[in-house]
């Protein structure tokens, strides 16, 4: 079985695959998105990930985190 991480050597080829299999007239199988924008949203993902991009948070964002903390680490 694959262990679904991008540091397996087997899963990060499937995903390498996976993009190169990707069409830029592809219709999405869900969503709005086509290919290109697709991409884009994956890869800005990504940058906040590895800390290149930093998203602001709003005020009510740090009320809900203190009662979303105690539901998660219970």
């Amino acid at each position: 079985m694959i262990r679904k991480t991008l540091f397996s050597k087997q899963a990060l080829d499937l995903s390498i695959d996976r993009i190169h299999k990707l069409d830029k007239d592809q219709a999405p199988l869900w969503g709005k998105m086509n290919t290109s924008q697709m991409l884009d949203h994956c890869s800005e993902t990504m940058k906040v990930a590895r800390g290149e991009k930093v998203l602001k948070r709003i005020f009510i964002s740090y009320i809900l985190w203190k009662y979303a903390k105690k539901i998660i680490l219970q």
